[in-house]
């Protein structure tokens, strides 16, 4: 009803334009005689047959083919994807609170580390340059030696002026020094071109169907958890924060 509507009301616009045009073209272009082929008339009278074409086209147009963003990456990143992201991390913390951490899916896992270590006390560091995100501590059942270290990685992407992608990923190090375990993370930024209109009809543009939101739906953090020998203290500064879920 209301594209009837809508349709309705832009035939009337434009044959009130049509004949308030075609009076005075009437009125200015003389004399009568030359009327009939005048090269304004003529112009008058395309551009007229084309506004009246053009709501019958529109409507004619299919409204529900828009596709969501897609990117140059080769792949389409969709609300309901970066969503499920999002889910894959909170998941992946809550088990990890709960002392599961062998029930998530490895496929989650962005990076892993391990080291040998004898020692009966290190010291953790941690160095962020942009953002920091949760580090959980878990102690093993034995003294086995053996210090390990996992990554779940989110991504997220962002534009600027909405047409550059912005893929922004928090990622992260570990290094094991003498008798110190760094934890390094940042972001890393990296520029790709993105094109925000998949439809080639210009109209559809201007409908609302490509929100700045649907490229940078994303929020929460990457993470890591490290599991150590049951044993091993841990000696640590006030900048260095960490959670210990079994102690």
């Amino acid at each position: 009803m209301e594209m009837m509507s809508l349709v309705i009301s832009s035939y009337l616009f434009i044959i009130v334009l049509f004949v308030g045009c075609f009076y005075l073209g009437k009125k200015i272009i003389k004399p009568k005689s030359q009327l009939k082929y005048h090269p304004s008339l003529i112009l008058l009278t395309v551009y007229s047959v084309l506004l009246l074409l053009a709501p019958i086209i529109f409507s004619l147009l299919p409204k529900d083919e828009l596709k969501p963003v897609q990117l140059d990456l080769g792949y389409t990143y969709t609300k309901q994807e970066a969503a499920e992201s999002v889910a894959r991390v909170e998941e992946a913390e809550r088990l990890i609170e709960a002392g599961n951490f062998t029930d998530i899916d490895q496929s989650w896992i962005s990076d892993t580390w391990s080291f040998d270590y004898e020692d009966d006390e290190i010291y953790f560091t941690t160095m962020f340059y942009q953002s920091t995100f949760p580090i959980y501590i878990e102690r093993k059942e034995e003294n086995d030696g053996m210090i390990e270290a996992f990554m779940i990685a989110r991504t997220e992407l962002e534009t600027a002026l909405g047409y550059v992608l912005e893929e922004r990923r928090q990622t992260a190090r570990v290094e094991l020094g003498e008798n110190r375990l760094l934890v390094m993370g940042e972001d890393d930024f990296i520029r790709k071109p993105v094109r925000l209109f998949d439809h080639g009809f210009p109209i559809k543009q201007f409908q609302g169907a490509y929100e700045a939101d649907q490229v940078n739906p994303s929020t929460g953090q990457s993470m890591i958890y490290l599991k150590i020998p049951h044993d091993l203290e841990i000696i640590t500064d006030d900048d260095s924060y960490y959670k210990e879920i079994n102690k």
